[in-house]
């Protein structure tokens, strides 16, 4: 425990930041933060989801417009928004994340419309922008922070296990109010145990893996999908940066043995259950139905939902869940696979493509980013009005692949480009050259 509380062995160039134009954070929150006064006026009726749309939407303008890489160039020249190479990968990744745990959160929640369940989602939003100023504070915040989300999963996944809810409810729930605060909590961990593992001895390193694969536990037992997917593609990721440390493919292996399941499967048949039942009296009657009640409809009648799945782990403990849910889970992982794959194969055209339509802004003044930041962010709103879910993934496949560039690159400045910089920094002293990484 006391090697937790050492500083980081990291090489000082790699956390020390660059001269050059740094946007200050609280532009960053307002961005973050104005999503919750706008997205409502999407609409109740449409449900709490569209908020998500524009989260998403929001995370994709602030990881393009603020965190762009400029040009072809990897080096940090005058008007570049500069974030430290040891924290920009993992700010992405927690956006990512924000985006879809709560993209799960409201999708699990449609049709409830009580005040107070609504003023809950603002709170845990407010959760990975905590996260996001930790990375500006020191070691022991940082450590504490994630000890607390790995305590809120323990106690969670201990609540669920013992406490019933699993009989009941298919999901785990837990001690806390929603079974997506579980998802959440454990999600938000992830990124920072890496961060806190970086530099450290193999033997922390090989603790905090396990502490890691706790928290993946209790996304599998969240039922978050959402969750799932963003923390399966940010250790895709992350491994992707790091294929010569064979550490960092142990928690892809363990979250893909997670949504397989461990152990033997039973399948038995399952029962309607009251909200089931009232979604096709809503539908008989036709009065008060809606896209939800028709979705449960579809899946009793191709026969998805009418046998239980369950998974025995190790130590005995047995768990059930719709047959539906694992489906879906074990499709949207393995899609999400196939289209990161996608989208790495396509990277280089990808990456000029984004590099060409960013690169405009080296020579804008703040007043036309901002300009340029309100037309994407009148976008994002218009497309909360749209119910097509390949819109959410749309931004989730651009974010990822923007994820990916970084994470494989990230600080890395090859000889040729180091001399061109050298040789186009003879201007001024607002231009220098970026520190080699890793």
């Amino acid at each position: 425990m006391t090697d937790l509380l050492r500083p980081n062995r990291v090489d000082p160039s790699e956390a020390a930041p660059v001269a050059g134009s740094a946007l200050p954070p609280r532009i960053i929150i307002g961005l973050l933060m104005i999503t919750w006064f706008v997205a409502p006026l999407s609409g109740a009726g449409f449900g709490a989801v569209k908020l998500v749309d524009v989260m998403l939407a929001i995370d994709f303008l602030v990881v393009v417009v603020l965190y762009r890489r400029p040009g072809a160039q990897r080096v940090a020249q005058r008007g570049t928004l500069y974030c430290p190479p040891i924290a920009r990968r993992h700010i992405l990744a927690i956006l990512l994340l924000g985006s879809g745990l709560m993209l799960g959160a409201f999708r699990q929640d449609l049709g409830v419309g009580t005040a107070l369940r609504t003023l809950q989602y603002p709170l845990f939003a407010l959760l990975p922008v905590m996260i996001l100023l930790s990375l500006r504070v020191g070691e022991k915040v940082r450590l504490l922070l994630a000890l607390a989300l790995v305590a809120g999963t323990v106690f969670s996944i201990g609540g669920a296990l013992f406490g019933g809810e699993l009989a009941t409810r298919g999901r785990a729930i837990g001690l806390t109010t929603h079974m997506n605060q579980l998802g959440m909590t454990a999600a938000c961990a992830l990124p920072l145990i890496m961060l806190i593992g970086r530099g450290r001895s193999r033997r922390v390193q090989i603790m905090l893996w396990g502490i890691a694969g706790f928290c993946l536990l209790g996304l599998n037992l969240s039922g978050a999908r959402s969750a799932l997917l963003g923390a399966f593609a940010i250790f895709v990721l992350y491994g992707i940066s790091r294929l010569r440390r064979w550490i960092s493919l142990f928690p892809s292996i363990v979250l893909v043995v997670l949504v397989v399941g461990v152990g033997a499967l039973t399948i038995q048949p399952k029962a309607s259950d009251t909200t089931e039942v009232a979604a096709l009296q809503r539908l008989s009657g036709d009065v008060g139905s809606s896209r939800s009640d028709a979705s449960r409809a579809a899946l009793l009648n191709n026969g998805l939902n009418a046998l239980n799945f369950g998974v025995v782990l190790v130590g005995g403990v047995y768990l059930e869940q719709d047959t539906h849910n694992v489906f879906l889970t074990v499709l949207v992982t393995g899609g999400i696979v196939a289209l990161a794959g996608l989208v790495l194969a396509l990277l280089p055209w990808l990456y000029r493509a984004i590099a060409i339509s960013v690169g405009a802004f080296r020579s804008r003044t703040t007043r036309e980013l901002y300009l340029y930041s309100l037309v994407v962010f009148g976008f994002a709103v218009w497309i909360s009005f749209n119910n097509a879910l390949w819109i959410r993934y749309f931004w989730c496949i651009l974010a990822l692949a923007l994820m990916a560039q970084i994470s494989v690159d990230d600080g890395e400045v090859t000889v040729s480009e180091s001399a061109s910089a050298s040789t186009g920094s003879q201007d001024g002293a607002d231009s220098p050259e970026r520190p080699t990484t890793d």
